[in-house]
């Protein structure tokens, strides 16, 4: 191969990678609390109730907030978990209510359309 072809590929390869590099729009979610990024000290994150997952079950629900494992009804610091759905938890206290969420940057919709009925697939005969 000549050097101008050679210099050619390089250059379109290096084009190329330039372009992955800024695909990346979505953030990660196993990155730290945002308090920690933004450099706020580390006892200010850890004071601030992060929600790390919620678990609904047959047996009922509970979530982790920094590690603890709290139930619907139970306490959490001075708040009482007072609800919890798939992606956000209730928190209430005398100071007021505090909505924790699973996904913070995440502005999840709902579809307003009415469901529609499985269709029915005719059997094969045999």
């Amino acid at each position: 191969m000549s050097r101008a072809r050679i210099a050619l590929t390089i250059g379109l390869l290096l084009a190329g990678a330039r372009q992955f590099a800024y695909a990346q729009g979505m953030t990660d979610p196993t990155r730290p609390p945002p308090g920690v990024l933004q450099g706020e000290n580390a006892e200010e994150a850890v004071r601030k109730p992060v929600l790390q997952s919620i678990m609904i079950g047959p047996r009922g629900r509970s979530a982790i907030i920094n590690g603890q494992r709290v139930e619907l009804g139970s306490r959490y610091g001075d708040a009482r978990v007072d609800a919890i759905s798939e992606t956000t938890v209730v928190l209430r206290s005398k100071g007021g209510t505090e909505v924790l969420r699973l996904y913070p940057d995440v502005d999840m919709k709902t579809d307003k359309r009415p469901a529609q009925a499985p269709r029915k697939v005719p059997r094969e005969r045999n």
